[in-house]
């Protein structure tokens, strides 16, 4: 039984914790600034006999916790990640895993001088469409996969939204950072590869008024190997829609995530007509499927979780897309 401990009480939290109490796992300690948060949360996951603290140093410091699920805001990821690995403790982090690849550097560090096991939650990969292309591609003979384009569009600014994702210095530039490295981790998970830059481009669109981050994206980029991508963000109001074409040596892979019209994988290998995948599972598992593996590399088994050296990378192709905003330009010198 891992004994876990929780930081941060907000709504990914809620979703974290549900799924990850389908497995051999005791939530013992809650930490969150506003601690009656976290006692709501805990009621209503039915989670019993649980600590609560407005202080997560004090949690680490009282608590014998196995691991630590970190939920908090971007600009915290750095400083609570170093407070759980100097202590031993294993950690679970939402992505991103932190405001620049510097600070990703530093995690990266710390996380191998304390000789602790770390993950990242990049649950877009989880999703039952992503999931179910990546296992075609491991089982069917799809080739070198040479280029992917990848679409998102999310209403960002809703009125649930938390204060700190509308924060351009605490978010990382809002859907820039929070939903970027969902897009380079699909487009690198697909590919079955770490980014190996040869060029990129982005440009960033500021077209809501009132809000300090951004509203759109779009990025073009290349591999050393001639692995080329396209893809873009829209935080503009509506449905979920998004998708990913695949284009390799052998077939083509479409993914359609969303809700217009469906989720669904459709493929084709040798010039043959369009075929329709069958789903691995249905979307209510996706997060339990990202916790599993997540369990498992608590607990030192076989595992597929996200480790902290991709994430850094992920982390790291977001910078790079800022400078090429910032500069106006392709960024080549890597």
């Amino acid at each position: 039984m891992i004994k876990l401990g929780a930081i941060g009480a907000g709504m990914i939290a809620g979703v974290n914790l549900e799924a990850i109490l389908n497995f051999d796992v005791e939530v013992v300690a809650i930490a969150n600034r506003t601690v009656s948060r976290a006692q709501a949360l805990a009621d209503k996951l039915g989670i019993k006999d649980a600590l609560f603290y407005a202080d997560y140093n004090e949690m680490i410091a009282k608590e014998n916790l196995d691991a630590v699920l970190i939920t908090l805001s971007h600009d915290l990821h750095l400083d609570s990640f170093k407070a759980c690995a100097n202590a031993g403790v294993d950690v679970i982090i939402e992505k991103p895993l932190a405001m620049t690849f510097e600070e990703c550097e530093v995690i990266q560090e710390l996380a191998e001088k304390n000789n602790i096991k770390a993950c990242v939650c990049h649950t877009q990969r989880y999703n039952p469409s992503m999931a179910t292309a990546r296992h075609l591609m491991d089982t069917m003979d799809f080739g070198k996969v040479h280029h992917i384009d990848d679409t998102m569009s999310i209403f960002y600014y809703h009125d649930e939204r938390a204060d700190w994702m509308l924060s351009k210095e605490i978010s990382g530039n809002g859907p820039m950072i929070n939903y970027g490295v969902h897009q380079f981790d699909r487009v690198y998970f697909l590919k079955g590869a770490l980014p190996d830059p040869k060029s990129l481009y982005a440009q960033l669109s500021y077209c809501i008024p009132e809000q300090e981050c951004i509203s759109a994206y779009t990025i073009s980029g290349s591999d050393n190997d001639g692995f080329t991508y396209n893809f873009s963000f829209s935080g503009y109001s509506g449905p979920v829609l998004g998708g990913t074409d695949v284009f390799c040596e052998n077939g083509v892979i479409r993914v359609m995530v969303g809700d217009c019209p469906r989720s669904g994988v459709f493929y084709s290998v040798d010039n043959e007509q369009f075929k329709e995948a069958p789903l691995l599972y249905e979307n209510s598992e996706m997060y339990k499927h990202q916790f599993k593996e997540a369990v498992a590399c608590l607990n030192g088994e076989e595992n597929k979780a996200v480790d902290i050296n991709w994430s850094a990378q992920m982390v790291r192709m977001i910078d790079i897309c800022n400078e090429s905003e910032a500069k106006e330009t392709v960024i080549k010198d890597f």
